[in-house]
């Protein structure tokens, strides 16, 4: 039987560190736009907002 692993070690298992740049890549899902998403609980979880929280008004997350 298979384990069901929970939501943290899930998105430890879908990011890898960028050893030239330092950013952390997301190898797991994502939604329609190329937002890293994972399900918990059958809901949509952000990454980005899951770990750094909410991104205020009039900002936006550049990756390059």
């Amino acid at each position: 039987m298979r384990t069901k692993l929970s939501f943290e070690s899930r998105l430890l298992k879908h990011r890898v560190l960028d050893p030239v740049t330092g950013c952390i890549n997301w190898t797991g899902g994502t939604d329609g736009k190329g937002y890293g998403v994972l399900n918990r609980g059958g809901k949509p979880v952000y990454i980005h907002q899951h770990i750094f929280g909410p991104i205020p008004d009039g900002l936006w997350v550049l990756h390059k």
